[in-house]
């Protein structure tokens, strides 16, 4: 009987601690454990930025201050043959790590490809055939170019690319829909990876899309 009035002891005492430390909501604080985390994880490297953040009323994610209590961060890190994102979120005050991406450098995969896409729709009397050849298409899961929507007074609508993406010797690289050339992307390889509005696609994928256009461009 004793052993157990010691086990609930300890165990009261640890939910004790847990909410007290869920309650310590200082982003100097957050900052300093957070710093903790990376250094035992990345002993060589330079944290360049460290950001506590918060969910606002309207679900977007801003940073923290001592009025809004720390739920998540996005901490960049540096050494000489890399730069990593690093995004954590706190649960039952403890910091753990959602995502950890290289940015750039020779941890970035090589050959993967990302579409940023967009929806659209055509009226029912389009030439939806000859349409979609101006667009760059999507296909959906089905294989489908595009499908119709409604019953009476139906639509066309389609998925398109706004932007394609690859990875190749640690950097990132955009397509240029008029030249059909790969440019130096601005976007890191981690921002791609971690956003949900950009999609991984196969390599497969990728170069099937382009020879359409291109096929499409030379008629």
């Amino acid at each position: 009987m004793k052993a157990i009035k010691i086990i609930f002891k300890c165990l009261a005492a640890v939910i004790v601690l847990l909410i007290l430390n869920s309650l310590i909501s200082t982003t100097k604080v957050s900052k300093k454990r957070i710093s903790a985390v990376i250094n035992r994880k990345y002993p060589s490297y330079q944290i360049i930025t460290l950001t506590p953040e918060y969910t606002d009323w309207s679900s977007s994610v801003r940073e923290a201050d001592d009025y809004h209590k720390p739920e998540y961060a996005t901490v960049v890190i540096k050494n000489e043959e890399e730069q990593r994102t690093i995004h954590f979120y706190k649960h039952f005050g403890i910091w753990m790590i959602l995502k950890d991406a290289p940015d750039y450098g020779k941890n970035v995969p090589d050959d993967v490809y990302f579409v940023e896409t967009t929806s659209g729709n055509a009226g029912k009397n389009t030439d939806i055939e000859e349409y979609i050849k101006e667009i760059w298409i999507i296909p959906y899961e089905n294989g489908e170019l595009y499908k119709k929507v409604g019953e009476e007074d139906w639509y066309y609508s389609y998925r398109c690319i706004l932007n394609m993406y690859r990875t190749e010797n640690g950097s990132v690289y955009v397509l240029n829909k008029d030249s059909l050339e790969w440019e130096t992307a601005d976007l890191a390889y981690s921002y791609l990876d971690y956003y949900g509005n950009y999609s991984k696609i196969s390599k497969d994928e990728a170069e099937n899309i382009i020879s359409t256009y291109r096929n499409n461009n030379e008629h």
